[in-house]
């Protein structure tokens, strides 16, 4: 029986919550994730927060295709840490002022989930991502980077 390699199974699951997430933002008018963003009440209205309605979505689906291919592993595993960083902040400074928010917005419409859950998988995403981070050999294994790597 084959050992199933534990980093490539979480470098999987990290980067499908990123591609659901990114997608799910994606196919739903703008509107609706700016408004997300507005109710966090961190940026200063107007055109940072339709930037950021813009980017994070976008940069949520490649991070997650790429994580998934495995191509361009560790610069996708720093966007993950980014990403659940700024998450992370957001998240805890609406816990902390409690901002009248009861679904985090994270998967569009898909799914609700409340504050204090999207916190701790936050954490836990960030925590794993240092984790795949000090061991990307093993990380890389069955991606597009291995072949590429191992091909020249």
């Amino acid at each position: 029986m084959k050992k199933i390699n534990v980093f490539f199974l979480s470098r999987f699951i990290i980067g499908a919550i990123f591609l659901v997430s990114g997608f799910e933002k994606i196919i739903q008018p703008r509107q609706n994730f700016l408004y997300v963003i507005q109710g966090y009440d961190m940026l200063p209205h107007g055109s940072l927060e339709y930037i950021a309605a813009s980017i994070f979505p976008l940069l949520e689906f490649l991070t997650g295709v790429y994580l998934i291919a495995g191509l361009w592993t560790k610069i996708s595993l720093f966007a993950v840490l980014a990403c659940t960083g700024t998450f992370i902040i957001a998240v805890s400074q609406a816990i902390i002022r409690k901002l009248p928010i009861e679904d985090c917005g994270c998967f569009g419409d898909l799914i609700g989930v409340p504050l204090w859950m999207i916190l701790v998988m936050d954490i836990s995403i960030f925590c794993m991502t240092v984790i795949l981070l000090r061991h990307l050999k093993k990380t890389s294994f069955f991606s597009l980077d291995y072949k590429i790597v191992t091909i020249n």
